[in-house]
């Protein structure tokens, strides 16, 4: 058989040497003023209708891009710092009561495996006594809830009862939510102070986690629903 080839050469066409260029020697994707985010549900989400759904209370003034990047990921791809931001500051966002988690992409990152394990949210502080209402204490109960961004100065409410005072606060989905803390007033007594957690529509009632619905609580593999207790 080998000999059958003896006799033949290569032409021109084929002794020209071929160039492979290395990767990196591509142009590199830029992923400025980008967000990776994912909606934490079993459901499939429309994304046609997704994509409408946001771009009204966004008001992009230049412009964005949404891709289904795959495996339940989605890139929204703005074109000015303004609009990021303002997206960013304005979350938490929801699609179907679904909150979608975000972040941004930084350079050399792989935008498909980037951890999607935080939110930012407003929580109001129910109960709190009026001279508790303070920088000092609602930031050491925003960092209890998780991390203390800012307190809103304009929704104060101190009309009886009903009082509160509105943190934001970045949070970890893999914690339960927090529900309340007990504080001592400047006379010793003790008294508990209550959170709301404003667009949180969707958590599991049994464990207060917000990765997943009380329906995939695992528990619920040894015991009867009825029989475990809201968290």
């Amino acid at each position: 058989m080998k000999s059958d080839f003896n006799h033949l050469s290569l032409s021109d066409e084929e002794d020209q040497e071929l160039i492979i260029k290395h990767p990196e020697s591509s142009t590199p994707v830029s992923y400025a003023f980008c967000l990776v985010g994912i909606f934490l549900t079993y459901d499939r989400i429309n994304f046609q209708l997704m994509r409408e759904v946001f771009v009204d209370p966004w008001n992009p003034l230049r412009g964005i891009l949404i891709f289904d990047w795959g495996a339940k990921l989605y890139l929204f791809k703005f074109f000015n710092a303004v609009d990021l931001e303002r997206v960013i500051s304005g979350a938490p966002w929801l699609f179907n009561k679904q909150l979608l988690f975000f972040s941004t992409i930084k350079s050399g990152e792989d935008s498909l495996l980037i951890p999607l394990l935080h939110v930012d949210v407003w929580v109001e502080v129910c109960d709190l006594k009026l001279g508790f209402m303070n920088e000092i204490v609602v930031s050491s109960l925003g960092n209890f809830i998780g991390s203390f961004l800012e307190y809103d100065t304009t929704c104060l409410n101190i009309d009886g009862e009903d009082s509160f005072m509105k943190i934001r606060v970045h949070m970890d989905i893999q914690n339960p939510l927090k529900r309340k803390k007990k504080l001592v007033d400047f006379d010793g007594n003790p008294f508990y102070i209550t959170f709301r957690y404003q667009r949180i529509q969707i958590f599991c009632y049994f464990c207060g986690k917000l990765v997943h619905i009380d329906s995939f609580y695992d528990l619920l593999l040894h015991h009867k629903k009825e029989d475990l207790k809201p968290f």
